[in-house]
């Protein structure tokens, strides 16, 4: 298939804007050679409206991959060649939970909490894992019924019925469980996950951090790239709720 975009980067800034994900462009970059890119966002507006709205907009400018980057995740540079050369449907980095105690959003059973078994370098497949370090073939959505992501919804679960509040990631890669798609998680993709308030970067925890980062933290906020206004002039509006910066091709 032709496509028109090969990679749609996607930030719901679901609450103030914040200029962390714009600041840290320079970590985009290191993409597979010769692949378009642009970038989307959609301001204040609830969560799973962003998502839905970034994902749909992704669709319709026959975008090949949609990467779906929550505004408080900080990439490692090699994040997006590395997750697109798993070549995979879904794929997604790792980041902490904001918690004292150390928790990885990766889940590999519904219910059953964080996993924890993995070293860093490890591929496996996963139930859900976080959307905001996600690559996504857009093929996929396609086949989906929407709305792709809500943050409240029942389910019945062997005859008890659970109510779950507040988690629109959970809902998405459950969704793509039940319609037989893959998700994967690659461990070469380590996020930092930013405190906005506290400016603290997860996880905290010495020992995690050493196990993760071997050779330092690499996560800290680029500078000289001007702030959030600077590049925002450069963007345009699509549609009434979209945003883009208008891209280029890595080279």
């Amino acid at each position: 298939m032709d496509y028109s975009i090969g990679l749609q980067i996607a930030i719901p800034f679901y609450g103030k804007i914040r200029p962390q994900p714009l600041i840290n462009l320079t970590r985009w970059r290191v993409t597979p050679l010769g692949i378009t890119w642009q970038i989307t966002w959609v301001e204040d507006k609830p969560i799973p409206l962003c998502y839905e709205a970034l994902a749909k907009y992704a669709i319709a400018t026959n975008a090949k991959w949609l990467f779906v980057l929550d505004q408080d995740v900080l990439l490692p540079p090699h994040a997006l060649a590395q997750l697109i050369s798993r070549n995979v449907d879904v794929c997604c980095g790792v980041y902490y939970a904001k918690t004292d105690m150390p928790q990885p959003l990766i889940f590999t059973e519904k219910g059953m909490g964080p996993f924890y078994d993995w070293e860093p370098g490890d591929f496996f497949k996963i139930w859900a894992g976080g959307n905001g370090c996600c690559l996504i073939k857009t093929d996929v959505l396609k086949h989906i019924e929407q709305p792709w992501f809500k943050t409240d919804w029942v389910e019945n679960n062997n005859g008890i019925e659970i109510f779950n509040k507040g988690n629109a990631d959970l809902y998405f890669f459950d969704l793509l469980c039940k319609n037989g798609i893959d998700v994967w998680c690659d461990t070469k993709v380590i996020c930092g996950h930013m405190d906005f308030d506290s400016k603290k970067i997860y996880p905290q925890d010495d020992a995690t951090r050493e196990k993760l980062f071997k050779d330092g933290h690499p996560l800290y906020p680029a500078k000289g790239l001007g702030n959030w206004w600077d590049i925002k002039q450069f963007g345009e509006k699509a549609e009434d709720e979209i945003n883009i910066y208008s891209g280029g091709q890595s080279k």
